[in-house]
């Protein structure tokens, strides 16, 4: 357990105290569920009353907020930061695997770096590289020829397709999967045996690129990255992917975006740095033709990459510095000042 006194916690987090500056500080919680020793934050001042009934020791609070005694003040210009700084002192991350469990499965010419941990059942490819410190979890598949960098966390379930290159200080949360081909056909006759009423059919449009995540992306659970078309898809340095979203075959994700969870980028979409995409928001796609099969039969549109073969290639679909989904990007604005 890790005890900070007040002024001790302050120090190293920016923020003034305001009362008992030697008062321990242990842990973290929030304003109703708060003991003793536990530090909480508030973003507002239509906040402050939940203080009024807390156990906490000290609050992290906007300045100018009067906190009630006999709770220890520490205002903060950006209490959302100060409080994630508090978090890594108070409650510092610990490793889960520090070494390689026999039960992995390891290809005589992986690389792995110092320091490196890796869980049960899970199966690293020919060729992959592995940084110093980098922790693969229990039941990752690591394909040929990827390149994991320095402190990245694989955890439990993830899926590395081969080619797949992701930076240093990156976490992929359980079940995403990163480089899967993305649904992608062409149409093509049916052929000499197929029957009159099947004149066509769907032909799988390969995905031979791959898929880049530079330094300290965060992709959430069970989201894919699909591998791009011919060249890549890329997520930008610094960028945080939620659960459950989809990013599309030669997306490129500028840096420092937030994109928040069940949101969809479509193929070969552009989208700008520092850019916010809400819960459940599709962004825009290029316009598809008309089937050509009539009303009473359902076409299913072909994805064609901006880079590969197809009649009708999309249009490259740029989505600007800009936000989408108010709610989610008022609660963003609001816990973290931007």
């Amino acid at each position: 357990m890790v005890v900070l006194l007040v002024r001790e916690l302050a120090a190293q987090i920016g923020g003034r105290v305001t009362g008992d500056p030697d008062r321990p500080i242990a842990g973290v919680s929030t304003p109703d569920a708060a003991g003793p020793t536990d530090l909480v934050c508030i973003g507002h001042a239509d906040e402050v009353a939940a203080l009024a009934r807390s156990r906490a020791a000290a609050a992290i609070v906007p300045p100018g907020i009067r906190v009630p005694a006999p709770i220890v003040g520490i205002e903060a210009d950006h209490p959302a930061l100060a409080m994630a700084k508090a978090i890594d002192l108070l409650v510092p991350p610990v490793r889960e695997w520090r070494t390689i469990s026999p039960q992995a499965v390891i290809a005589a010419s992986a690389y792995l770096g110092e320091g490196v941990g890796i869980g049960p059942f899970s199966v690293v490819g020919e060729g992959v590289r592995i940084g110093r410190n980098a922790e693969i979890h229990a039941n990752v598949a690591v394909g040929a020829g990827c390149e994991i960098g320095e402190g990245t966390v694989l955890r439990a379930g993830v899926r590395l397709y081969p080619g797949a290159i992701v930076g240093q200080r990156v976490i992929v949360h359980a079940g995403a999967v990163i480089g899967g081909d993305s649904f992608g056909y062409v149409e093509e006759p049916g052929g000499a045996q197929a029957p009159p009423s099947e004149p066509h059919r769907y032909r799988k449009l390969r995905k031979v690129g791959r898929v880049i995540l530079e330094d300290d992306v965060e992709i959430g659970a069970n989201t894919t990255v699909d591998r791009a078309a011919l060249t890549e898809t890329r997520i930008g340095r610094g960028t945080k992917v939620g659960n459950l979203a989809s990013i599309g075959h030669s997306c490129q994700i500028g840096r420092h975006c937030v994109i928040a969870s069940h949101a969809a980028i479509p193929a070969a979409t552009v989208v700008a740095d520092y850019v916010a995409v809400g819960e459940r928001v599709q962004t825009p796609r290029a316009p598809e033709a008309p089937a050509r099969h009539g009303p009473e039969r359902p076409s299913v549109p072909a994805d064609r990459p901006p880079d590969g073969p197809g009649e009708r290639p999309p249009a490259r679909r740029e989505l600007p510095r800009r936000t989408a989904s108010l709610t989610f990007i008022e609660r963003f604005r609001r816990y973290t000042g931007r």
